[in-house]
């Protein structure tokens, strides 16, 4: 390359300067050839030639690209796809945060490799909290792993609603430690309030319902407010825990009074002791007759 070519002119001041020179508005994976000059009076001098290639561009989303799909009240996924091969890390933040910057996403999301472009590729975002906002960002890298967007790409995506389960379903089951198949999950309930439990000062620790006569249709709801009666009809969202195996909501998010007035208790089931004692009856309004006392 000659001064006639392509170049840049800086000014130096004083001697031993260092000069550094922008080189802008270059053509992706490009080979270009450069080298220093300098002009006096006595005219024009070269430096030694050097060459370079231009890096890769990170990829473009393809269009609609990202998005989500498979949404449940615990986690939804992510599908990207892009125009190159490459990667894309996504980070998934509560709404509202503050937005992270591209090295924020690639230093604490997580990676999707692309390995052909314009294919759909997804990854689950899971542990969720039901019925709740989040905001997602996006980057891609090249392939080299030198070049990542500049700016994040944002998806905004709501979970679910937590479901609403019947007691039946909640306390029904086969396995031997009698432990609910929601444990650990978040969901939601309705029922007739059977009785109330209270500590030595008469303060509500909690109250069991019931949604139906019989085996199965009773649980425990551990919470001291709202303040509740038997009768009342109740939607009760929480999580299920088992406490000292007894199947109980906890924590509980809320718990709405559905009715309050005109309600009508389930029919007590009739059992014996020996049968009382059994996990399909914990939590159940049961009456036991003709019980020997000893």
């Amino acid at each position: 390359p000659t001064i006639n070519d392509s170049k840049t002119e800086e000014i130096v001041k004083g001697s031993n300067s260092t000069i550094i020179g922008a080189m802008t508005g270059l053509t992706p994976v490009t080979k270009y050839y450069v080298r220093a000059y300098a002009t006096n009076y006595d005219g024009t001098s070269y430096g030694d030639v050097y060459d370079f290639t231009t890096y890769t561009p990170a990829p473009n989303f393809t269009a609609t690209y990202p998005k989500s799909a498979n949404i449940t009240n615990e986690s939804f996924d992510v599908i990207v796809s892009t125009d190159a091969i490459g990667k894309v890390y996504y980070l998934c933040l509560a709404s509202g945060t503050s937005a992270p910057t591209s090295v924020d996403v690639k230093t604490n999301g997580t990676s999707i490799s692309i390995v052909a472009a314009n294919n759909d590729y997804s990854s689950t975002i899971s542990g969720l909290t039901y019925n709740t906002t989040y905001d997602v960002y996006f980057i891609t890298e090249n392939s080299d792993a030198t070049v990542i967007m500049d700016t994040p790409v944002k998806l905004t995506e709501t979970t679910a609603d937590a479901p609403m389960v019947s007691i039946h379903d909640i306390q029904y089951t086969t396995d031997i430690s009698g432990d609910s198949p929601y444990l650990g999950k978040a969901i939601k309930t309705t029922g007739t309030v059977t009785a109330v439990k209270y500590n030595s000062s008469s303060v509500q620790q909690g109250f069991y319902i019931q949604d139906g006569v019989g085996a199965w249709n009773g649980v425990y709801v551990s919470t001291t407010t709202p303040t509740v009666s038997i009768g009342y009809i109740v939607t009760v969202t929480g999580t299920i825990m088992e406490n000292s195996t007894l199947t109980q909501f906890s924590p509980v998010d809320n718990v709405n009074l559905d009715n309050t007035t005109n309600t009508t208790l389930p029919d007590a089931f009739e059992v014996s002791t020996e049968a009382a004692k059994n996990e399909m009856y914990e939590g159940v309004l049961v009456v036991v007759k003709r019980a020997l006392c000893s």
